[in-house]
């Protein structure tokens, strides 16, 4: 009579929860390599060069800032590779650590973005023309992505005893900021120009096209539906249809030429 063996029946299920945990955990590292990539790409001028994009000087009156700005930007970066990756590895007391300096490069990412995105609307020449927009109309894109990004950080903090929560807004409100990198990116621009996909989202479509492609791998490696990375995508593309629509408004107007002085 053939002896079943009975830990390999129980083992099978067993071996294939634990690796499906493993999936789960890389994920978010694996994330924060990708932003960090495309972040390097796209201000490929700056980090490398020393340079603005398209290969020009940084613009004088904000050029300290813009420095500042950079450092901070890669900052968090890594911190968007280190957190996660130390959540993998289990080093909890350190993840939490950790936080409290991701907590002050949020806040300063914040008000120095509100800050350069102003002053390069100031600097850039009246005629300049960025994805067909004139500065006053295009100063909404720098606010509204960092003010994403500044909100979903504090719900994630907020959140952060609820890990399903806490790490998807922290993902998302990322990506919501890398909208400026991925502008940089001439074949990107070139791809989506005269879509359907550029005149719902406006400039920022690179960031819904990234959320998208995020989502579909992470529900693909943990094979069932994540709702809350979903939730915190559905709310940036939101806002990002209805503030292209707003910046084309004469109310608008007002407020980017308040804000420029």
């Amino acid at each position: 009579m053939t002896q079943i063996n009975a830990p390999s029946l129980v083992g099978a299920p067993l071996a294939t929860s634990s690796a499906r945990v493993r999936t789960d955990r890389l994920f978010y590292p694996l994330a924060g390599i990708l932003l960090m990539a495309i972040a390097l790409i796209g201000f490929s001028d700056f980090y490398f060069h020393g340079r603005a994009f398209p290969n020009r000087p940084l613009t004088p009156p904000i050029r300290m800032l813009l420095i500042v700005h950079g450092i901070a930007q890669l900052g968090w970066l890594l911190l968007i590779v280190l957190q996660p990756a130390l959540v993998a590895g289990r080093s909890l007391k350190m993840h939490m650590r950790i936080g409290r300096v991701g907590a002050i490069f949020a806040l300063l990412l914040v008000t120095m973005g509100y800050f350069v995105g102003v002053g390069a609307a100031r600097a850039n020449p009246p005629e300049l023309e960025l994805f067909g927009m004139k500065p006053p109309q295009f100063l909404y894109v720098p606010l509204m992505t960092i003010t994403i990004f500044g909100a979903m950080v504090a719900l994630a903090v907020w959140q952060r005893k609820r890990p399903e929560i806490h790490r998807s807004l922290m993902l998302m409100g990322t990506i919501a900021a890398m909208s400026a990198a991925m502008g940089r990116i001439q074949w990107l621009n070139d791809f989506f120009a005269a879509s359907v996909w550029f005149r719902v989202f406006g400039p920022v479509h690179s960031s819904v096209t990234l959320g998208l492609l995020l989502l579909a791998v992470r529900c693909l490696m943990i094979r069932r539906f994540d709702k809350w990375l979903a939730i915190s995508l559905t709310a940036m593309s939101a806002v990002f249809v209805v503030m292209h629509q707003v910046s084309a408004t004469g109310a608008w107007q007002g407020v980017a030429r308040f804000l420029m002085g």
